[in-house]
């Protein structure tokens, strides 16, 4: 299960003394700073920003207007929207803001503090909610104190979101459980030092809404569970492509619809667990689109 945003701090993780809930930025450097850039012309946002806890808070420009600089390791910066809320911080794929980050840092907290001032709204308004949000931010070190807290996910929301974040080892904690097309597409594309694969809780998948999630995640070894049955077009496909550490498969599908080249450069050996439905150690279909060529099947 995954747990509520503020419930999200309570296993090994330190809650903050203010209590915020919301989305914050914290420095692991000594002099690191974040601000936020705009590609294209996305919608206008509103953000501001705290440095104290959340007594005083600070318009935070949308286009690099506003720097702020972390004095020490683990100082925090808050953040959330202006008092009549944001829809998204994208347009579309060539329109979007994005945060950017000098020296290393985390980040934590609700995400969707960014969309509104309440802990209790866990629903969209708009696709490409945070379509690149972080993408490219090779300085993001962490994402595990992350809620991703909405439990529907619209049209692209989180495509691209962590994209070619190269040095994050851990991501987010993902909630929905009702996903749109292209929800999550190249989600972690390129984040070479993942170790830990966020939990996918849903079962029913949309298309394209996992396409390249995990592509290039060369360090991702095991912890892949896909609880999903029935697959259709392009469900899974590129997922898991150039993943070359991983070697554990945990799935509950029926059939490798929508897998083209999925598995395409994983490790030489591993285990795939699945239904005997899909197939046995003799009878399952084999290759870059079905289960990897020389690992052991286990069935479920």
């Amino acid at each position: 299960m995954i747990p509520a945003a503020r419930e999200s701090f309570a296993v090994g993780q330190v809650v903050p003394v203010w209590g915020w809930w919301g989305f914050y930025v914290e420095a692991v450097d000594a002099g690191a700073t974040v601000k936020m850039t705009k590609t294209g012309t996305p919608a206008a946002v509103t953000l501001e920003h705290s440095t104290d806890g959340g007594e005083t808070w600070i318009p935070f420009d949308d286009a690099g207007g506003t720097t702020i600089t972390f004095a020490r390791p683990g100082a925090r910066a808050c953040f959330r929207s202006g008092s009549s809320g944001n829809a998204a911080f994208a347009s579309s794929t060539s329109a979007f803001h994005q945060f950017v980050f000098t020296g290393s840092v985390k980040v934590g907290g609700d995400i969707m503090s960014l969309l509104t001032r309440s802990d209790t709204i866990k629903s969209f308004s708009s696709n490409f909610a945070f379509t690149k949000l972080f993408g490219n931010a090779a300085t993001l070190v962490d994402a595990s104190p992350l809620v991703l807290a909405a439990t529907t996910a619209t049209n692209q929301c989180y495509r691209g979101m962590f994209s070619s974040c190269s040095r994050m080892v851990n991501g987010p904690k993902i909630a929905a459980r009702t996903l749109r097309s292209e929800c999550c597409r190249e989600m972690f594309y390129g984040c070479s030092a993942l170790k830990t694969m966020p939990e996918l809780p849903t079962t029913s998948l949309a298309q394209f809404c996992y396409y390249n999630m995990f592509t290039g995640c060369s360090a991702l070894a095991d912890g892949v569970v896909l609880p999903a049955g029935t697959l259709t077009t392009n469900r899974y496909t590129f997922m898991f492509q150039n993943c070359r550490s991983l070697k554990s498969i945990i799935t509950n599908q029926t059939s490798f619809t929508g897998c083209t080249n999925w598995v395409q450069n994983v490790a030489s050996g591993g285990t795939f667990t699945c239904p005997s439905a899909l197939g046995t150690a003799a009878t399952i279909t084999r290759g870059n689109s079905a289960c990897p060529s020389g690992w052991t099947v286990v069935n479920i």
